[in-house]
């Protein structure tokens, strides 16, 4: 009877641990949802207005809006606006939560083309 008690508390504590490790990996693959959606918001108005800078402020916005703190680890998008069309890319690292998750390093890349003139 007295093997009990630290036993559960060994294994809540382990179960609590397993967790928040989950639970980081999952809110690191939303973040990489997140910087994909910034860089095709990004190339979406770079193609409206032909601007490389409203395409890298949309991006910055998207990224804002979906991360809220977590934007510290998000570098500026880069946006390139050429004849055939808009490209952006937003980088970022995200420390672990636990020395178990490692750091996650991702960078999202859009790309689109403009409608032909008629």
């Amino acid at each position: 009877m007295g093997y009990v008690t630290p036993a559960f508390v060994a294994t809540a504590g382990l179960t609590m641990i397993l967790l928040v490790a989950v639970v980081n990996l999952l809110v690191l693959r939303y973040a990489d949802g997140i910087l994909q959606s910034a860089a095709e918001e990004g190339v979406r108005q770079g193609l409206a207005t032909g601007d490389a800078a409203s395409c890298a402020a949309r991006a910055a916005e998207v990224v804002e809006a979906g991360l809220g703190p977590m934007t510290a680890g998000v570098a500026p998008a880069v946006c390139t606006i050429a004849a055939d069309g808009a490209i952006a890319g937003v980088t970022a690292t995200f420390p672990g939560w636990l020395p178990l998750v490692p750091t996650h390093d991702t960078t999202a890349t859009a790309r689109g083309t403009g409608l032909a003139a008629d």
